[in-house]
C-alpha cells in the first residue's frame, strides 16, 4: 500500500480545479488523496505558486523530472474573475443548504 498523496488548498484560496485528473478543490472540500492518479502539471503549478499545499511533501519529490524553469515562467494559477465570483456563489449557497439541513436534523 502507498503512502497517502495528499493535497489541500492553501489559506485564502477558494477553488482549485484540475482539468487533466478532475479533482475540484474547494472550501466544503479542501483536501484530497490523488492516490495512484499522476500528479498534472497544473497540480505541480499550484503547488510551486502556493495555490496548493502538498500536505506528505512527496508529490513534488516524484515529479522532480518537470523542469523548475517551466514551472516558474508561468504566471500563478488564476482563474478569470467571473468563474471566481461563480464559484463563490455556488460555495455560498453550499454552505447555506448544509446549515439548514444541520438546523433540521436538530
Amino acid at each position: 500500500m502507498s503512502k497517502p498523496r495528499l493535497i489541500q488548498l492553501a489559506p485564502g484560496k477558494v477553488a482549485f480545479y484540475c482539468e487533466e485528473t478532475r479533482i475540484h478543490l474547494s472550501l466544503s472540500n479542501p483536501v484530497v488523496d490523488l492516490g495512484d492518479l499522476p500528479a498534472s502539471k497544473a497540480i505541480i503549478r499550484g503547488i510551486k505558486g502556493k495555490a496548493l499545499i502538498d500536505v506528505n511533501n512527496n508529490i513534488l519529490n516524484q515529479n522532480e523530472d518537470l523542469s523548475t524553469k517551466e514551472v516558474t515562467e508561468k504566471e500563478e494559477i488564476q482563474e478569470p474573475q467571473e468563474q471566481q465570483e461563480e464559484q463563490m456563489e455556488e460555495e455560498q449557497q453550499e454552505d447555506k443548504r448544509q446549515r439548514t439541513r444541520r438546523k433540521k436534523s436538530e
